[in-house]
């Protein structure tokens, strides 16, 4: 379990400072700056501060989002990233 406080959240419009819970690696909340405390359940979370940071969605396939416009909407991003996966695996 994470809090990053004062964190420049896009999300994709621009949000401005937040803090941000994430359990697991995934985002629990995102709440203004100083509204989740760390306190009682969260006493055990990892504080990061996320001053002069950036939170942005996307960016680890952002390639697979750009693609997904250009198809026919029947195909999904992750199909699509299955048989790009399955694509490149056959060139081993």
């Amino acid at each position: 379990m994470k809090l990053i406080q004062n964190i420049d959240v896009y999300a994709p419009q621009h949000l401005g400072k937040k803090d941000v819970l994430t359990i697991n690696d995934k985002i629990i909340k995102i709440k203004d700056p100083g509204s989740i405390s760390a306190d009682g359940f969260l006493s055990e979370a990892e504080i990061i501060n996320g001053e002069g940071l950036l939170l942005t969605p996307g960016f680890i396939d952002s390639h697979v989002h750009v693609l997904a416009e250009a198809v026919a909407k029947v195909d999904s991003p992750i199909v699509l990233r299955k048989q790009r996966w399955k694509d490149l695996r056959s060139l081993e």
